[in-house]
Parts: C-alpha cells; structure tokens; sequence
C-alpha cells in the first residue's frame, strides 16, 4: 500500500514530484496571478454551490460565474468581486499595506 504525504505548500510538492524547475514556476506563477479567483472559487465550494447555482443567486448566466472565476487578478473587478462575495453572503474590504 502506498503510503500518503502530505505537502506544506505547492512548491513542495510539485519538487517531491520531480517536475522541472521551469515547470514548477510557470505553476507557481500562474497560482499568484490566481489567487482572487481561487479564493472566491474556494468559498463558493464550501458553500456546497455549483456555478449554475450561484449564478440564479447573483442573478447572471453561468457562463458569468466561470470567466470570474477563470479571470486573473489584474483584471478582477471590485465589481464582481463584491456581487459574487455578496451572493454568498460575505462583504469585500480592501485594505492598503505598506510594503
């Protein structure tokens, strides 16, 4: 039987797999430029709600919810954002920090 690991963070495990270094940073790239995306995405899950669903709720097509949730974070709407945080019943801050 194999035994299971577990991975602290995707750089982890994508090294105990063996992919190529080039490899394993356009995926880390492509995870930074998604993060708003995997969050909302993330919380639309743990509401147990299919895109279809969520969209009645926002009262746009599904087709709405998928390019949301497929958009980059340079070209996230607050807009959006907020309606689709909303419809799950969450609100959106945004907060300034200094680097």
């Amino acid at each position: 039987m194999a035994r299971e690991r577990t991975f602290k963070s995707v750089k982890e495990l994508l090294k105990g797999i063996g992919i190529s270094k080039d490899t394993a940073k356009s995926v880390e790239d492509n995870i930074k430029k998604n993060t708003i995306a995997q969050e909302l995405i993330t919380r639309r899950t743990r509401a147990n709600l299919t895109q279809k669903e969520l969209a009645d709720k926002m009262g746009v097509s599904e087709k709405a919810v998928a390019r949301i949730e497929d958009t980059p974070n340079e070209k996230q709407t607050m807009g959006n954002i907020k309606a689709y945080a909303n419809s799950l019943g969450y609100s959106v801050f945004l907060h300034f920090k200094e680097k």
